[in-house]
């Protein structure tokens, strides 16, 4: 999860030019999994300009460049990290869709009952084209913590997977403009995912329909998985703040040994 926020109008400017500091939000969710399984766990955003890096408590750190056009992966444990471009999920994809092909056509010739256990095998093992999420309004002025918020309703076919509670930007001080860099995240990674059972869109920089295929506007607060009917994972946002960031929050950090991707 990465993300991009800034303050609102001349502040905002003014930061920028004065500083050496990105002028930014940080923004501190808590994960709770479901019931009778791992404790909470806490991750951290920090979202400045066209840029964000996610941190949880372990130390594992994720950067998104939208300057760039990329994703690092960085592993401290090991002393490595991971670079994918926005070229890299176009070629992945490419050869996902070129071997599932020729899955597909080396099962024609096979008998009726083999190729349903062959099949059977396969799925979920392979990224396939999925039916995309569809996010439905159904509630407003529903109270989560200290925000009132709209609740958006998931489906992936029939059934509701997600929940999502959203408050108007206004009640952090902030602009719906301020939230493009979530559409650059988007954007970077459809070309891959094309429809995702747990594809999220944090934020959305448009009315309640969204721009760029958003379905969900304002600033999600809480965050409900199910799965099966049952709750898998809440994840509340416990802490959102206004601050300068600096910029080598966005940057690799010295001696870590890239790792290539295979694909």
């Amino acid at each position: 999860m990465k993300l991009h926020l800034l303050l609102a109008g001349l502040v905002v400017a003014a930061v920028l030019v004065a500083s050496s500091a990105f002028a930014g939000v940080v923004m501190v969710y808590e994960q709770q999994p479901g019931a009778g399984t791992a404790k909470k766990k806490t991750t951290t955003l920090y979202v400045s300009s066209d840029r964000m890096r996610m941190e949880d408590e372990k130390g594992d750190v994720n950067i998104f460049r939208g300057d760039k056009k990329l994703f690092w992966m960085i592993d401290r444990a090991k002393g490595t990290y991971t670079e994918i471009t926005q070229d890299d999920l176009t070629k992945m994809r490419a050869r996902v869709d070129e071997a599932m092909k020729r899955l597909q056509a080396q099962l024609q010739n096979v008998p009726p009952e083999q190729r349903k256990m062959v099949e059977s095998m396969m799925k979920g093992r392979m990224p396939q084209e999925a039916p995309r999420m569809e996010y439905r309004k159904g509630a407003s002025g529903v109270r989560v913590n200290r925000w009132v918020c709209d609740r958006y309703d998931g489906y992936l076919g029939r059934e509701k997977t997600q929940e999502i509670y959203t408050a108007d930007p206004g009640q952090f001080h902030m602009r719906r403009d301020d939230f493009r860099v979530f559409d650059q995240v988007r954007e970077f990674s459809e070309a891959f995912s094309k429809g995702s059972k747990d594809a999220l869109p944090l934020f959305g920089s448009g009315n309640d329909e969204g721009t760029k295929g958003s379905q969900v506007s304002g600033v999600p607060v809480r965050v409900v998985q199910f799965s099966e009917g049952a709750q898998r994972e809440r994840s509340d946002l416990t802490d959102l703040r206004h601050q300068d960031i600096a910029p080598s929050l966005f940057e690799l950090p010295a001696g870590l040994k890239k790792r290539e991707m295979r694909f």
